[in-house]
């Protein structure tokens, strides 16, 4: 994912524009990540309308529950 943010104030004689590519971390690695602190995941989705998580998704939105 690719995020453009666009700083102004007065600290900068104009607008300044930052690009930054976000990273995602694989479903496996991030449920063995929140185990590993106490947290059971219960799902796991693709989008925000809970559709199914697959190699094409471009988010991971997960549930997950104190263990």
């Amino acid at each position: 994912m690719t995020v453009t943010e666009t700083l102004a104030g007065q600290w900068w004689a104009e607008p300044q524009t930052e690009e930054a590519r976000l990273r995602f971390i694989d479903p496996r690695a991030l449920e063995t990540m929140l185990a590993a602190e106490g947290y059971v995941v219960e799902s796991q989705y693709g989008d925000w309308r809970r559709g199914p998580f697959t190699e094409h998704s471009e988010e991971l939105v997960t549930i997950a529950r104190v263990g």
